[in-house]
């Protein structure tokens, strides 16, 4: 009984390190493509470093404005379409109502409301590319280990006197770090959108406030 435990072990442990392997390259291919650009970038997608306004806005220029958030309607309002809980058709609601009650400074308080809105989305799209950084750095620590574990798994794998309990000790961490590897993995997949998310909301309420300069 004891010489069919060894014998299963290993089979099984065989098998797992083939299946981790696979698993492992394909989680760390596409982010090659991306490491030659950025080693701090984990995303397929281009890494964009910074928005400018000239990109997405074509109202009045956002320098020398003074401080959006002396006016308290004008701060309330920024927080709201900052917050990407609110949605678009809300934002739409929000600004236009607010233009309702702007008066006659309506054309410079909107612009005053884009340029908060155009600071906040981006001090966020800015903490999220920070985030990934870490991850990144985080993913590559722990590609290093299961690589390390890995070696150690085969080679006491290759030992004719090894140690089923200590082989199964060592397939069993290597089975759990790789688990972790690929659910850190899908949750950075998710992640690289949301520079995207900000990006197109940005956009989208830049075409809102433009819309009520007029």
């Amino acid at each position: 009984m004891e010489k069919r435990a060894e014998d299963s072990t290993p089979r099984a442990a065989a098998n797992f390190v083939l299946a981790a392997g696979l698993a492992l390259a394909s989680l760390t291919l596409p982010a090659a493509a991306a490491t030659r650009r950025d080693p701090d970038w984990p995303c397929q997608q281009i890494k964009v470093p910074t928005i400018s306004a000239a990109a997405i806005w074509s109202g009045p220029s956002l320098e020398g404005l003074g401080s959006w958030n002396t006016d308290q309607e004008v701060a309330d309002l920024v927080e709201q379409l900052a917050a990407r809980r609110t949605s678009l058709d809300e934002a739409q609601k929000l600004i236009d109502k607010f233009t309702d009650k702007a008066g006659a400074e309506k054309r410079a308080r909107l612009v005053l409301v884009f340029a908060g809105v155009f600071e906040q989305l981006n001090k966020q799209r800015d903490e999220v590319l920070s985030g990934l950084a870490r991850v990144a750095h985080r993913q590559a620590s722990s590609a290093d280990q299961i690589r390390a574990e890995n070696h150690d798994f085969l080679e006491l794998r290759g030992k004719t006197d090894n140690d089923p309990n200590k082989l199964k000790e060592l397939g069993d961490k290597l089975d759990w770090d790789t688990r972790i590897f690929e659910d850190r993995s899908r949750s950075i997949t998710y992640a690289c959108e949301v520079p995207v998310l900000i990006e197109q909301r940005l956009f989208a309420i830049a075409r809102m406030v433009e819309a009520k300069l007029d």
